[in-house]
This record gives structure tokens, sequence and C-alpha cells, in this order.
């Protein structure tokens, strides 16, 4: 029962059975060896390749586990008759840095927020304003849109910023939360195709909201996400 911060530079296969055989050595009791077996295995089973900032690995004589954590954690060794379940909930930030969205057809914001504290981007990529088109084709340009041709304007909006989205989430991933009135949130997943993975969806027009006022409306939903992770987490193990 073990959690261990990784680094791929330090990292060595045997860092687990070397820890865990200088305190089992002693011990020939069966449930000794296949304890550190078991958890040996599933350190050897990760992915160094794709690290997450630390892991928990968790190993009793039946069965072992690895549990992949978003924050590092100090590397540590914890023997006993019960898994040591403390320092795994204390890596469980429950106010992760998060990534709002608030979606309107004029302009769509981003709103980042890093453990409480709410700025908004302004960085050529957000705010993303498009005109998008506002007139029939010729021969009749002095009509307005119809239905159709509307959705269609509503659509180029937001591929504009489903494009200004990747952007910012290829150079730093985060989870992401979106806030827009049920249309635009409807254009926005529809454009996206499936490649939206938001955390979670309020629906509501808050495009003048100050970004503290942002970060407070989507605090209560972020908690009791975390809450239903832990539970799930603690159930889990």
């Amino acid at each position: 029962k073990t959690a261990y911060e990784i680094r791929p530079r330090d990292w060595s296969s045997d860092v687990c059975s070397s820890d865990l055989h200088r305190h089992l050595a002693a011990d020939p009791a069966p449930e000794a060896t296949s304890t550190a077996e078991l958890l040996a295995a599933a350190a050897a089973a990760l992915d160094l390749d794709h690290p997450g900032a630390g892991v928990a690995v968790l190993a009793s004589p039946v069965a072992a586990h690895s549990v992949v954590l978003d924050r590092p954690v100090a590397p540590d060794v914890v023997i006993g008759s019960r898994f040591a379940l403390l320092p795994l909930l204390a890596a469980v930030d429950p106010t992760p840095s998060l990534r709002v969205l608030v979606c309107s057809q004029a302009t769509t914001r981003c709103v980042e927020i890093d453990h409480g504290r709410a700025t908004e981007r302004d960085d050529g990529r957000f705010p993303v304003t498009v005109e998008p088109p506002t007139e029939a084709d010729t021969p009749h340009r002095d009509f307005p849109l119809d239905e159709h041709e509307s959705a269609e304007a509503a659509r180029f909006v937001f591929r504009a910023v489903q494009r200004a989205l990747r952007a910012v989430a290829a150079e730093a991933p985060r989870p992401l939360v979106l806030i827009g009135t049920e249309r635009d949130l409807a254009y926005l997943a529809e454009v996206a195709n499936g490649g939206l993975d938001a955390l979670a969806s309020l629906t509501g027009n808050h495009v003048r909201d100050t970004p503290d006022a942002i970060a407070a409306l989507v605090g209560p939903v972020v908690a009791a996400r975390a809450a239903r992770s832990e539970a799930e987490l603690c159930a889990r193990l």
C-alpha cells in the first residue's frame, strides 16, 4: 500500500520491490510475498510514457490497483492492516484549475480559475467575436436571414469558438465547464461533434458576469462533482 510521485527521469522498475522487500523479507508468510508481487506487477504496468502528476499503488494479498492522480504526492510506503487513504484523498484536489467557457453568439469569453482565483483570457484567442452572415445571398440581400440561414450563422460563430478552444487546450489542458443558453450550448455541441469533454454545463445568460461571479457560479457544481468523485474513489478502494 503505497503512494509515489512519478518522475520518469528517476523512476526505476524496482523502486516498489526494493522498499517493500526490505520490510517484508523478514516475514515468510504467503500473504507478504503475494502482496509484494502484486504491487510490483501493478507498478510495472504503469504507463510511464504518459505519466500523471502522481500515482497511488495499493496492494493486498489478493489484488492490486493503480490510481493516477492530478497532483504530486510525497513518496511514501505504508504497510498495515488497512489501506492508507488520507494521503490519497489529500491528493484529490477539491478546487482544481478550471477553464470556463461563457458561450454567446455575440462574444464567447474564457475564464480560467486556479484554486479560487479567476482571470479572464484576453490574448488574441479569447474573447471570440465573429461577425456572422447577416443577409441572405443575392438576389434577396435586403431580406433578413431565414431560420436555416440563422442556424448556419450560429454554427459559423461556434466553429470559431471551437478552434480557439482547441488551441488553448493544446497549450494547457484543463477541466472544462460550459455556461450559456440552451440554444448556444446546443450549437457548440453540434459543431464540436463529440469533441467536447466538459466537466459540467450550466444554462443561463452570464455574458456580463465578472470573472469572480463566474467562479462563484461554478464553485458549487465543481465541489459537488469532487464530492461524488471522492465517494466513488473510496467505494472502489
